[in-house]
């Protein structure tokens, strides 16, 4: 196992459930890397879905040193042939192991940045520590806010930082309805261990900020 994705429209009573069944599968680990959204509703009202994604070979666990420790059971990344997976990040201080105070409204996009930048420096340790550049190396980014328009903004000026005038990386951005922790923000990325091209086709769209 890579990478799993999970969406429930409750997070606190299905998380929980999610954690019990997943050490019934995986007992002490170690995990495989996870991101966990609460969405407003499933097909034929259902209350949990998951999906997974799978390498057939050898799956190396990543849990460098000094990265912050995953709040349940999940692993923060895997290498996977000349791929490598993050788990969704959100904006946690490593030394505390807490998530990055915002001083103000979580609907104002400058008071959330520190978090947003935040999580972007969690996904880029733990790509670091498996060898790939975040900006050179990046295939795929998916973000989950709980507010769209000031997140996005906040997003999008960590992005210029650390990409600063492109190419970016591919993204997709939703509003779900909840995150761990009440938190705001979640971005999870997959990586290449070697050359990425960007594609940009004569004829596409153009994008809309900063993404590829």
């Amino acid at each position: 196992c890579v990478r799993t994705v999970v969406y429930v429209t409750d997070m606190f009573p299905h998380r929980a459930a999610a954690n019990r069944v997943i050490r019934e599968i995986w007992g002490d680990g170690p995990y495989c890397p996870r991101t966990i959204v609460e969405i407003s509703a499933l097909n034929q009202e259902d209350i949990f879905e998951v999906e997974g994604t799978f390498h057939k070979g050898p799956v190396t666990p990543l849990a460098p040193e000094g990265a912050i420790l995953p709040t349940a059971e999940w692993g923060l990344g895997s290498s996977a042939g000349e791929y490598v997976f993050v788990a969704g990040m959100r904006g946690i201080d490593q030394e505390t192991n807490t998530l990055i105070p915002i001083e103000g409204s979580t609907n104002d996009t400058f008071a959330v940045e520190a978090r947003v930048r935040k999580a972007y420096e969690n996904m880029q340790f733990i790509a670091s520590a498996a060898g790939v550049d975040v900006v050179t190396d990046c295939v795929r980014t998916v973000v989950y806010v709980t507010d769209m328009f000031p997140h996005r903004a906040a997003a999008n000026r960590v992005i210029r930082e650390i990409w600063g005038d492109g190419p970016y990386c591919p993204r997709t951005i939703v509003e779900i309805s909840a995150l761990n922790q009440e938190d705001i923000f979640e971005v999870e990325g997959t990586f290449h261990k070697g050359p990425v091209t960007p594609l940009a086709p004569e004829g596409a769209i153009l994008p809309t900020a900063e993404w590829g």
